[in-house]
């Protein structure tokens, strides 16, 4: 392999891994531009020497240990907080910035383009259809009044243990009270209701339009 070669596998690897992680880095994600950079790099260097510089070894047990190890990466970027989980989209992610970088670490670089494509595709477009979800998940906006002010926080908290799913949308003060404003999904709305009324801290409990 001349080394215009090289450089133009590693380049493309590079530039379409950082593509993943600039989509993340503005979602505010941990892991982004640079970390999916040196991925997509690291997972090409790595195949391209697999094919160069072991020419009597199976060649493949490099690539197989990229996909293990890209594992130990993105178990990092998965952390847990009670019942919620987060993190999983952007390890996702990662393993799929190693495979671009594998693909154009073969020389693949039709291979790993599409690639990228259709992963922009899952990251960016199907956000498209959040619009869609919303009408088949509907949800309720609920509004509940805290006394004192302070505890709203243990409030909230004690919601995303019963749903992790439920969003708080705003906290305003009120008459010397805070003012949360929830959003539920309706299958869950009955139980959120009821658990913020069995709340001694919650004064009042309304569903808002």
């Amino acid at each position: 392999m001349d080394l215009v070669d090289l450089l133009t596998r590693l380049a493309v690897a590079t530039a379409l891994a950082a593509a993943l992680g600039i989509e993340r880095e503005a979602a505010g994600k941990a892991a982004g531009l640079r970390t999916y950079a040196m991925v997509g790099l690291g997972s090409a260097v790595f195949t391209v020497v697999s094919m160069e510089a072991f020419d009597t070894a199976d060649q493949s047990r490099v690539a197989a240990q990229i996909v293990s190890g890209i594992g130990f990466l993105g178990a990092g970027a998965i952390f847990r907080s009670g019942p919620l989980i987060k993190g999983l989209t952007t390890a996702a992610g990662l393993w799929a910035a190693a495979a671009v970088g594998m693909a154009a670490g073969t020389g693949q670089l039709l291979w790993a383009v599409m690639a990228t494509i259709l992963a922009m595709l899952v990251l960016v477009g199907f956000r498209l259809l959040d619009p869609v979800l919303d009408l088949v998940r509907p949800t309720v906006r609920i509004e509940a009044r805290v006394v004192p002010p302070n505890a709203f926080l243990e409030v909230r908290a004690r919601i995303s243990t019963i749903d992790p799913e439920v969003d708080l949308e705003d906290v305003r003060s009120e008459g010397g009270a805070a003012v949360l404003v929830l959003e539920a999904y309706h299958r869950v709305s009955d139980t959120i209701l009821h658990a913020l009324e069995a709340m001694e801290e919650v004064s009042e409990v309304r569903i808002v339009d």
